[in-house]
């Protein structure tokens, strides 16, 4: 081989190379360009709360949403709600429950008098428009299930929320469903403002 062609291979090689530092270089500066402020509109507002600019659009942590990602998901849940649910085994029944957050968690809420029966709070995540209700035993009961919020055009406190879930009795092995399964006849609880 002749020494200059070994050489043009080394001179193709650092300039790959160059190119590559400063692609990777102006990579960083366009990312990093997103975070930026820009009250014109040509950019992203600065996404808050560990959210992450993409195409000029905050995507949010589980938690959080908005344009900035400043507003908690579960704020649209938080509050006072007027139950109305008839299940498998029960009478049409109209009471009120409370949702609360819980301190120091951005998706974590304990609901309050859930089925006009638990004298402990019943535990709930949000993650966007859905509130999950995991598994867990309560007051001699199980219950588990998954509500959907829809918020109302005026504004986030006139929404109403239709969950699905239901309570099996551990003494009985009794079953109130509200529309859980998929094929049971019963409508999902209604909560209102």
């Amino acid at each position: 081989m002749m020494p200059g062609f070994e050489m043009g291979k080394m001179n193709i090689r650092m300039r790959n190379i160059f190119i590559m530092f400063w692609l990777l270089l102006a990579s960083l500066v366009f990312t990093q360009s997103c975070t930026k402020n820009n009250s014109n509109g040509s950019g992203c507002v600065v996404c808050a709360n560990g959210g992450v600019c993409i195409g000029k659009v905050c995507t949010c942590s589980i938690g959080y949403e908005g344009s900035d990602c400043t507003t908690l998901s579960a704020t649209k849940f938080l509050g006072s709600w007027n139950v109305t649910e008839k299940g498998t085994n029960s009478d049409t029944s109209k009471y009120g429950l409370a949702i609360q957050s819980i301190p120091g968690s951005a998706n974590k809420v304990l609901i309050r008098n859930f089925y006009n029966f638990f004298t402990l709070d019943v535990s709930g995540t949000i993650v966007a428009d859905t509130l999950y209700i995991p598994v867990q035993q309560l007051d001699g009961k199980i219950v588990i299930g998954t509500g959907y919020i829809s918020v109302g055009s005026s504004s986030q406190t006139d929404g109403q929320v239709s969950v699905r879930y239901e309570v099996i009795d551990t003494a009985t092995q009794t079953i109130n469903s509200f529309h859980y399964a998929e094929g049971d006849l019963s409508a999902a609880s209604k909560w209102k403002r």
